[in-house]
């Protein structure tokens, strides 16, 4: 099964749970700034597409002699992200876009959006997981992890079993809210989805787990402020003198 990693531009809030996985065998490809990630992380892509409106130069230089490019106008009809999807979406059966959250928010709803129209590609954050589902959709091995269907077309019907709030072929309207942030309880859950079409935004991880992980990342940003304040008085105070602070 051939499988892609995608690097969008967006925030990805820490590297920890992208090195755990095994990169080779996956394909990387950058869109546009995106390649920041992936020189972070030590990785070759494939290739980094786009505008390069948003790319740092050094890190073009970079990838200039070891990876192919392909640039657009900045005048153009598609994002730098669904160019790139557009590009590689009917050669691989799977593909993880990283980096499509944070900034603008049109940025994450035309994100979220493009994934009716590329429904191999899925949304992953340090938290989440999102994609696009029509059919029948089989949970495995993730009890007590919280999931929400946000229904896509003006009118679908939905069973579910396995969760907390099971249903029988309920009809839900688009804006509807009544199938979000419903919790597995069974080893094996199912979502048959009879009509119409969702995004599911599945929580990769327990919410204790969640709640950790954030906890550290506030640590780490609190400690880079100490840091930075303690460097500042220093200098401030000719050698940290603390009676003047």
């Amino acid at each position: 099964m051939k499988k892609a990693i995608v690097f969008f531009s967006g925030v990805i809030e820490n590297y920890f749970e992208i090195k755990k996985v095994n990169l080779n065998d996956y394909d990387i490809y950058c869109a546009d700034g995106g390649a920041e990630h992936a020189k972070a992380l030590n990785l070759l892509p494939k290739l980094i597409i786009g505008d390069f409106d948003s790319i740092k130069p050094s890190t073009k230089e970079y990838f200039i002699n070891k990876t192919e490019f392909l640039e657009f106008s900045k005048d153009k009809d598609f994002t730098d992200g669904e160019l790139l999807l557009k590009h590689i979406h009917d050669s691989y059966e799977e593909i993880y876009v990283l980096g499509a959250f944070g900034g603008s928010l049109y940025h994450l709803l035309g994100n979220v959006f493009l994934l009716e129209k590329y429904p191999k590609v899925r949304l992953i954050n340090d938290f989440e997981e999102v994609f696009y589902i029509k059919d029948t959709y089989i949970f495995s091995k993730k009890k007590d992890i919280k999931v929400s269907f946000i229904p896509i077309d003006k009118e679908n019907k939905i069973s579910l079993k396995g969760f907390k709030f099971d249903l029988s072929e309920k009809p839900v309207k688009r804006g509807d809210s009544l199938t979000l942030s419903n919790t597995i309880t069974e080893s094996i859950a199912v979502a048959e989805i009879h009509s119409g079409s969702f995004i599911a935004v599945v929580q990769r991880i327990k919410e204790i787990s969640v709640w950790l992980i954030k906890l550290d990342i506030r640590y780490l940003k609190f400690y880079n402020y100490i840091q930075l304040w303690y460097t500042f008085q220093k200098f401030k105070c000719g050698g940290f003198k603390w009676k003047n602070i």
